[in-house]
């Protein structure tokens, strides 16, 4: 229901507040254990190299990923270099795939972990295929949230920390 603060001399309501539901500190790991992480919306439609278009060269970048927890995820850029000179970006073209079971890989190059260990991620742009060392650590470590590294960060990126708001 709704809180409200009542002048006890005149009955008149001076504020109506909506309570909202506070975690208890003993269960704020378990509740980031619920979350889910960042989910990026998967494209209907495969898209394909350009007719025609021969590959002379594949870049990857990052060109190893190092994934220390559970919520850490990288996003792969893959770009082509075309026999005719130009540069074009294939990650969505890519066929993407891991050695080992230690991270999920979305269709458009977002890497998350799942496991602790090491796999290559093997990445093929029509017919050149390249490998990236991944490595995942902290999989299943009790996260402790911190406001320094955690919150604060947040509350700067969108200006929340001036004097006029959470300063």
């Amino acid at each position: 229901g709704v809180v409200r603060l009542v002048d006890t001399s005149s009955g008149k309501v001076l504020k109506e507040f909506s309570p909202a539901p506070v975690t208890a500190p003993d269960k704020v790991a378990q509740a980031f254990e619920r979350a889910k992480p960042l989910s990026i919306q998967e494209p209907t439609v495969a898209e394909t190299l350009p007719e025609g278009a021969k590959i002379a060269s594949v870049m990857i970048e990052p060109s190893a990923i190092t994934l220390a927890s559970e919520f850490a995820y990288s996003q792969l850029l893959i770009t082509a270099k075309l026999e005719s000179g130009d540069t074009i970006d294939v990650t969505r073209v890519a066929k993407l795939t891991s050695s080992a079971p230690v991270i999920d890989i979305s269709l458009t190059g977002f890497v998350t972990a799942k496991a602790d260990g090491e796999a290559k991620l093997i990445v093929d742009v029509g017919g050149k295929v390249n490998e990236v060392p991944v490595t995942v650590s902290g999989v299943g470590v009790p996260f402790a949230a911190d406001f320094i590294r955690d919150v604060n960060p947040v509350l700067s990126r969108l200006g929340c920390n001036q004097g006029t708001c959470h300063g």
